[in-house]
């Protein structure tokens, strides 16, 4: 290069460090930003005046196209500064930068007639590799520009000034491609600052266009700053004195093979090429049919380049062969599911609208139903046992309904755990059967890598009657089947339309659940837990209320479940726990005792990361006593075989906090279990208590329950108590503590306070009611409901 041409390059460059560390907006980063193209537009002038006949015209049009696009970039990057606002869009702005467009590509043809001198051979195998790269670059910028830039435009003006940007863009990016596949351009200085101008011009439109439909474009950040390194390759190629030359035919000029690192370049190019269809499929199943044309295209003009270098009929037999063996590979990776062998969510897709194009052309409406259903803890499996055995148990399944379905449907996966059975012409009843064939074929043991594994499903369905298109179709089946998990399990749920609205009301549930802690609308009440020998308050369970300033109070079986679908329980029980450990000092200071707090733990708490820290500092900032502090936790989370959760448990019987099973005897506990884990407490199910009758009868599975605690060292708290015989029975059988309507209802904070100042010390300790006493549910110190 001339020593003009690298000076030209170091200003470009200094300008463009300058843009960036300038302050945003400033006058010096404006000056900056205006460099590149300023010095394009002089630079060039010079030599559209020293040329002459067909060059200079070119150049004229060349140097036309650059003074319109510097006086569109000065408008565009100048109007927030001088106007304090940006430029409509679209805008006359717009009409200059495409006229600037179509005066580059009149260039770039002329330089591309001038250069295609090659043999005749080597100039199809040119054409065909740039169509390559142009059909596959089209793809992406359909995709990720085109795509949802028109979907987001608002008017056909917008719509069409939309199309027309990254259409310019192609137009030149295809024939920056056949001017860079032959290898000339790349040999000379000339050529390649073209080349980078061009690139990095359309690299950077469509990166601005991507950022416009995602609405984080910056004109003062690196973006701009590509342009102006793309018109600082232009302003160095205006400086070049072999600008005319990239004009002039030399039909003289030897033929050349390229270099073999260009060889390489090219191939990895071609490679690229071939394989960014497949990957677009893989992030963009909607496009899926889109995609599939574009890499079959590819792979004609793919198996067309090497017809073009054998021409021997048999090597054309062969590649027509390993076509179609690409075809169908292709075709694999685009509809099938790789794990299972099952479809794909894109095969899904396609195959509904196959469907409903069928019952179109036939002139009637598609009548299908869509089975949805997944596994029911799969990933407790997945935690407790790995990933590769998680795999294995989904093949298994996968395998195990495609033999229940058979001929009758399509079978998918459409990711996770989730599958789908598309069954054509089949009505509710039709699906239901089927459904319930799934539900008796999955209650078989799995038999996999050594285990005996056993899962249920939850199955959801909907039919055409439910939606039009798959999208409907999907969604609907995918209501019905958390309905089914919401029913206990192993159900099978049909599509209602209240479905949708209690879909719609949990999501307002939820989104209005996510602030109640901030906004105070959530408070605790405390229920009493009794001394089932002396009558005297043992401690206090924490119970969360949310009083909601539109709707009231909100029932805890109402918002509980939501919270831990959601994983907002995680923000409230930090919240419970945090203000009971606060509360329960409180009391202790004001009345001078020490009072026991009990608060539910949610599965989703115990699973998430640094929850010992969350009661190690409750503890801390309160001021509490570990051992004051009893955590409630469910039978089934408590005997699970999940190390993680075991680990957790530990390490808070080592805080010094108590540990209760909640609901104890509604699982399967294991004997082992008890003995290993830091419980301290058994919570006896309010179902047992119930069915302690007027005869004072525990029953047996009571009576087992605090023998089989008594002998473990473990305390037990029954749950429940709703009756002066159940009272009775329990305090005679040995229970320890007692809970429920007929001592004390849940109570504010004042009530508490109350029901303490009445046994200070425990000397004048609070009684329930005695057997026999009129009672409306249990009796406060102050003798009223509670």
């Amino acid at each position: 290069m001339t020593p003009r041409v690298v000076a030209v390059l170091v200003g470009g460059f200094a300008a463009v460090v300058t843009f960036l560390l300038a302050r945003p907006g400033s006058g010096l980063q404006v000056a900056a930003f205006l460099v590149p193209f300023v010095a394009t537009v002089a630079l060039l002038g010079p030599q559209v005046r020293a040329a002459s006949g067909r060059a200079r015209t070119l150049l004229q049009a060349l140097w036309t196209g650059v003074a319109l696009y510097a006086v569109a970039m000065t408008a565009w990057f100048g109007a927030p500064v001088a106007l304090g606002h940006e430029l409509p869009y679209p805008s006359v702005v717009d009409g200059v930068f495409l006229a600037a467009f179509v005066l580059y590509g009149v260039f770039l043809v002329a330089v591309l007639r001038a250069s295609s001198h090659d043999g005749r051979v080597e100039s199809r195998l040119a054409l065909t590799d740039s169509l390559i790269v142009t059909t596959s670059a089209t793809a992406v910028i359909w995709v990720v520009l085109i795509g949802p830039a028109v979907a987001s435009a608002t008017s056909p003006v917008e719509r069409a000034v939309t199309l027309m940007y990254p259409a310019a863009n192609l137009l030149l990016l295809a024939l920056v491609a056949r001017l860079a596949v032959s290898g000339r351009m790349l040999r000379t200085p000339a050529g390649a600052l073209l080349l980078v101008w061009i690139t990095v011009e359309a690299a950077a439109d469509a990166v601005y266009g991507l950022q416009i439909v995602q609405g984080t474009f910056d004109p003062t950040g690196p973006l701009t700053a590509t342009w102006m390194l793309s018109y600082t390759a232009f302003a160095a190629l205006a400086a070049h004195p072999a600008l005319t030359g990239l004009l002039r035919r030399d039909d003289e000029a030897p033929t050349t093979p390229p270099a073999p690192a260009g060889r390489y370049v090219r191939h990895a190019l071609l490679l690229a090429a071939t394989v960014v269809p497949l990957v677009l499929i893989a992030r963009h199943p909607g496009s899926a049919t889109l995609l599939v044309t574009v890499a079959i295209v590819t792979s004609c003009l793919v198996s067309l380049r090497f017809l073009l270098l054998t021409g021997d009929l048999g090597e054309q037999r062969r590649l027509a062969d390993r076509l179609q063996t690409a075809l169908r590979q292709m075709r694999r990776m685009a509809f099938e599911d790789p794990l299972t062998g099952l479809g794909n969510r894109a095969l899904f897709l396609r195959r509904v609208a196959e469907l409903h194009e069928e019952a179109t052309a036939a002139g009637t409406r598609a009548r299908l139903a869509v089975i949805m259903l997944d596994l029911d803890d799969f990933k407790f499996v997945n935690d407790s046992l790995g990933h590769e055995t998680g795999d294995a148990l989904l093949a298994a399944a996968a395998a195990r309904l495609g033999d229940v379905v058979g001929e009758a449907g399509t079978v998918t996966r459409l990711g996770g755990d989730e599958f789908t059975v598309i069954l054509p012409g089949a009505d509710e009843a039709a699906a239901a059967e089927l459904a319930e064939r799934v539900l008796a074929a999955f209650a078989r043991d799995f038999h996999v890598l050594g285990l005996a594994l056993r899962t249920t499903t939850s199955i959801g369905i909907s039919t055409s009657t439910a939606g039009t298109d798959a999208t409907s179709l999907l969604r609907s089946a995918d209501l019905a089947m958390y309905a089914a998990k919401a029913a206990g399990k192993g159900t099978v749920q049909v599509y209602r339309e209240d479905l949708l609205r209690q879909a719609q009301e949990r999501l307002r549930l939820e989104n209005h659940l996510r602030h109640a802690a901030r906004r105070e609308e959530l408070r605790l009440e405390y229920q009493p837990v009794v001394d089932a020998r002396t009558g005297s308050v043992a401690g206090l369970e924490a119970l969360v209320r949310w009083e909601h300033p539109s709707w009231g109070t909100v029932p805890p079986g109402r918002f509980i479940p939501v919270a831990e679908a959601s994983g907002t329980i995680l923000v409230i029980g930090e919240w419970v726990l945090r203000t009971a450990c606060r509360q329960a000092v409180a009391f202790a200071h004001d009345h001078g005792v020490d009072v026991a707090m009990s608060v539910n733990v949610s599965v989703r708490q115990l699973q998430a990361d640094g929850f010992v820290e969350v009661v190690a500092d409750a503890l801390a900032t309160s001021g509490l006593a570990p051992s004051l502090l009893t955590l409630e936790v469910t039978e089934s989370l408590f005997m699970a075989e999940d190390p993680a959760v075991g680990a957790v448990l530990g390490e808070l019987g080592a805080l010094g906090v108590h540990l209760s099973i909640d609901d104890f005897g509604t699982g399967h506990s294991a004997l082992a279990r008890l003995r290993v884990l830091p419980v301290s407490e058994l919570k006896i199910d309010r179902s047992f208590v119930r069915t302690i009758g007027s005869d004072g009868d525990c029953g047996p599975l009571v009576t087992a329950i605090l023998a089989m605690a008594r002998a473990l060292g473990l305390s037990v708290v029954a749950e429940g108590v709703e009756t002066a015989e159940q009272l009775a029975a329990l305090r005679d059988a040995g229970c320890d503590r007692l809970q429920g309507f007929h001592l004390a209802r849940p109570m504010p904070a004042e009530d508490v306070a109350r029901l303490l100042a009445g046994q200070p010390g425990g000397d004048q300790a609070w009684r329930p009611p005695a057997e026999g006493a009129a009672t409306d549910g249990g009796l406060s110190p102050a003798g009223r409901s509670c």
